[in-house]
């Protein structure tokens, strides 16, 4: 509350003495004065002269004289009430129900959050010591909040899924040796990944922490496929050095390629434009960082430290017999056998694939789509609009109420209120979602217990809160997703806009389209953003009838302004601090038409007019608010969704305006989180497209052939499999996370059809025959195509398991990766070994039948 010094006029008294208010005004000012009066010499000393008329207290301000009647001085205090008070609230702001004061700290553009609310907080302390002792900070809202816990959830994921990874590797090989090198090639290449990061001017947040998280899986991959491939090679030549070189050489190119490949996938995705390309950007080059690195580390650091480190088996049956090797053997048979039967049963194998397929893209609609998953997050913020009309008083009394009910519901730690914020107040805050606009508004901001340390979800908590409002005629509440505006700046999931010219048609239309969409299942909080028009009274004054007064325009308004709201005359000065001093009307003197028109205008001839001589005063509404998109006008419709994808709502919302006809010119989009998810959706498909592409051309360089790419590629649809059926049971849609993890299983799901097919045609070319060489390369390269798979799969485990406040952004895309690798890498030994036969019969028929065509023969 700011003071102010209320001079308020008793209307009868200045009436009966022949003053106006805008003489008190004046006098008030003519007396308030300090005034210069040049300097006075006396002998050799020169001395200034000054006339001190300033007012010093309030007893000085009551005894200003006025007026002399009848040769008796009339003061102040004999016409007016002076009060030392605050200058009139036209809002409010509490925190758990006591008054408050919101303080909004922004950040320069390009610092690091996370460090400024660092700063922030220390610096809190060193203020809290200079306070009365009563004052105290309550952190309401802070965004490093959600940064910090996000990012370490990532980061604990990614070291538990890289120790998971290890302790895998160690378990398939029961060898300490190569399970130090893998231990070892992880840091290295983590280590070397920072210096790209470093130079791309990215720092540690969600998305580069998700990539090094995510990555962890895939570092280790051509690290295994080197060691397992040098350790066999040991165990026929027996010589460490030779056996690290022939082994590295041998699939040098089989895990370049396998890299160039996922890198090609990611590279899309590191040019994609809007919300998308900024989300995805951070994570793929990231990734494509890991991998170059992790590519390094195993053709140059792998080897030599085998070359030092390995040592060979001597006692080989020992081995099997201690280690497990035989479950794995049998495993290996057991496979072998399922092998040969599928090659000896093509038709049937690929019959069955396709089935499965199939079967996938029909649980696609009940999958679901949105932009980004549901975030559980410690932060809400509750909009409440009453009535068009409401006073602030009336506002105040309801939002009180609303906290008393909320202050005790479970889960709840703080409620910070914001009642009836005007516009320029909300400019300020509007970056962060806060502030409301008008008195008959309010703005809630709730924050919640930390994930962990409550019962209840924050949608619960919000469905409770909505059956805890008081039931008002009129009241609108709506919730706005804090996470989606600090991510992508929409505050609602469903926003129809409506575009026309006519302003009443417009609401109309929306209205009515309010109305239907009402009753959709999994929409709440339905509201437009053309608000109805304020009541007002209006002042209709005679210009013809003012001028012959002598009386303009400007001076009336002028001096209704000055009697209703008063007019600032001069301060006081106390303590070194200045003080409004206002002259106004009584509230008895201005509460009611009639005394509004009653209120004298004085002419420039010092004759007081009363104003409804002057003008008419009438009841109407004021101004709405126009919004224009596109040079169009635009009112929208918004909403919220509970417990449904934003694509099945839409889509529904849709059903039910099929047979609304629109007024002629009128013309309807969708824009909100269903937009965004629209515009992502095509970003990221332009990006599959575009990888997969890029992988084709990478692997026809490498294998220098178009045939054996093409067999590699039926491994995506095989992924596409598993990402659809881990979708569905794990209840996740498909929104940007999971759509960006789809693209990466094209990169990494190709690793293992590589290096299958790059060892098949190794043994033909040695002279073994084709049916041997799928079954012989299938069989020796089932370990490493299981040690790859299943510690990319453990290393994203954590990410896809883990439940803490901002986990949800990155475990769609863990549980899309771990689905599709798991079920591509169990189909891959199977399917890719059968495509090849049949790829490699046609092809073959293909080029005898060319090749008696070129003869003549045919």
């Amino acid at each position: 509350q700011e003071r102010e010094i209320l001079i308020k006029l008793n209307k009868p008294q200045l009436e009966s003495y022949g003053i106006t208010q805008n003489q008190i005004t004046q006098i008030l000012r003519g007396e308030n004065i300090n005034l210069s009066g040049g300097f006075v010499e006396q002998g050799l000393q020169e001395l200034s002269l000054r006339t001190a008329g300033k007012y010093k207290n309030l007893e000085e301000i009551k005894n200003t004289v006025i007026v002399i009647r009848e040769d008796t001085p009339v003061y102040l205090k004999d016409v007016a009430e002076v009060i030392d008070t605050h200058k009139e609230l036209r809002s409010y702001c509490r925190t758990n129900e006591k008054d408050s004061i919101l303080l909004l700290v922004a950040k320069q553009s390009g610092a690091n959050t996370s460090q400024v609310a660092k700063e922030v907080r220390r610096e809190l302390p060193k203020l809290r010591k200079n306070l009365p002792q009563d004052i105290d900070f309550n952190l309401v809202m802070d965004q490093s909040r959600l940064i910090k816990t996000s990012t370490s959830s990532v980061a604990q994921s990614g070291v538990i899924g890289g120790l998971l990874a290890i302790l895998m590797i160690y378990l398939f090989l029961r060898n300490w040796r190569p399970t130090m090198t893998i231990a070892l090639a992880i840091p290295l290449s983590l280590t070397a990944t920072f210096i790209p990061i470093y130079v791309v001017g990215y720092t540690l947040n969600l998305m580069t922490l998700g990539g090094l998280a995510l990555g962890i899986g895939m570092l280790v991959d051509n690290a295994v496929v080197v060691i397992e491939n040098i350790y066999r090679h040991l165990e026929k030549i027996g010589k460490r050095r030779k056996a690290a070189i022939i082994g590295s050489k041998e699939v040098g190119m089989a895990i370049t390629a396998a890299t160039l490949t996922t890198i090609a996938v990611f590279l899309p995705m590191s040019f994609g434009a809007g919300i998308t390309g900024q989300i995805s950007r951070g994570l793929s080059l990231t990734i494509i960082f890991s991998l170059a690195s992790s590519l390094f580390v195993a053709l140059t650091l792998v080897p030599m430290i085998a070359s030092k480190i390995f040592k060979k088996r001597e006692r080989a049956e020992d081995y099997k017999k201690a280690s497990g090797e035989r479950h794995f053997e049998k495993i290996q048979k057991a496979y072998k056998k399922v092998l040969i039967w599928s090659l000896n049963n093509r038709l049937k194998t690929m019959a069955f694939t396709i089935g499965l397929l199939i079967s996938t893209i029909a649980l696609v609609p009940f999958v679901g789509t949105e932009f980004m998953p549901v975030s559980d997050q410690s932060m809400m913020l509750l909009g409440v609009k009453m009535p068009v009309g409401a006073s602030l008083e009336e506002t105040n009394k309801v939002i009180s109420q609303i906290e008393n009910d909320l202050v005790d519901t479970d889960g709840i730690l703080a409620i910070t209120s914001f009642v009836g914020l005007d516009e320029a107040s909300r400019s300020e805050s509007i970056g962060l979602g806060l502030g409301s606009a008008g008195i008959n508004e309010a703005q809630i901001f709730i924050r919640l217990r930390d994930k962990k340390d409550r019962t209840y979800s924050a949608e619960d908590i919000q469905e409770t809160i909505r059956k805890k409002l008081p039931k008002i005629r009129g009241l609108e509440i709506s919730f706005t997703d804090m996470s989606k505006i600090l991510i992508s700046g929409s505050s609602f999931p469903v926003e129809i806009k409506i575009f026309g010219k006519d302003l009443d048609i417009l609401k109309n239309t929306a209205d009515e389209i309010a109305l239907k969409i009402d009753g959709v299942e999994g929409v709440r909080d339905v509201d437009t953003t053309l608000s109805q028009g304020k009541p007002e009274l209006i002042i209709n004054i005679d210009r013809e009838r003012a001028s012959y007064l002598g009386l303009t325009v400007g001076q009336i308004g002028s001096a209704v302004k000055d009697s209703m709201q008063g007019s600032v005359a001069t301060q006081l000065r106390q303590g070194g601090e200045e003080t409004d001093i206002r002259v106004r009307f009584d509230k008895i003197y201005r509460d009611d038409i009639q005394q509004i028109e009653n209120l004298t205008v004085t002419t420039l001839t010092g004759i007081q007019v009363p104003l409804k001589q002057v003008a008419k005063i009438s009841k109407g509404e004021g101004p709405v608010k126009i919004n224009r998109e596109s040079q169009l006008r635009v009112v929208a419709v918004t909403a919220n969704v509970l417990d449904r994808d934003i694509g099945s709502v839409v889509e529904d919302i849709k059903s039910k305006l099929s047979d609304y006809e629109l007024p002629s010119g009128y013309f309807v989009e969708y824009g909100g989180s269903y937009k965004q998810m629209q515009d992502t959706f095509s970003t990221l498909g332009w990006a599959l497209v575009l990888g997969i592409l890029l992988v084709y051309m990478v692997m026809a360089s490498q294998f220098e052939s178009l045939v054996h790419p093409f067999i590699v590629m039926f491994e995506i649809p095989l992924a596409f499999i598993g990402v659809g059926l881990a979708l569905f049971i794990t209840g996740q849609t498909l929104s940007l996370p999971s759509f960006m993890g789809t693209i990466m299983l094209v990169g990494i799901v190709v690793n293992n059809a590589i290096v299958l097919i790059d060892y098949i045609n190794q043994l033909r070319k040695k002279g073994m025959d084709k049916f041997d060489a799928l079954v012989e390369g299938g069989t020796t390269r089932l370990r490493p195509i299981l040690i790859t798979s299943i510690t990319t799969m453990l290393g994203m485990l954590p990410m896809a398991l883990a439940r803490q406040e901002g986990s949800e952004m990155m475990r769609p895309m863990a549980i899309a990766v771990i689905g599709g690798l798991l079920i591509s890498t169990v189909l891959t030994l199977v399917v890719i070994p059968v495509v090849y036969s049949l790829v490699e019969k046609f092809s073959k028929r293909a080029y005898v039948r060319v090749g008696r065509i070129v003869n003549g023969s045919e």
